[in-house]
């Protein structure tokens, strides 16, 4: 997990939380080295089911 994500681990948590999201997948640049945080855009998957 890229350090920026991992940064703010514990507010991604509470935010599933306060949505009732169960699981939350990151994947694609998110995941590796090539995540920039300058781009607007992230890749995830919430399952609130």
């Amino acid at each position: 997990m890229h350090e920026s994500i991992e940064l703010k681990k514990r507010e991604i948590e509470e935010l599933c939380r306060s949505h009732s999201v169960r699981r939350l997948d990151l994947f694609g640049s998110a995941v590796g080295d090539g995540f920039d945080v300058r781009m607007p855009s992230s890749d995830n998957a919430p399952d609130s089911g």
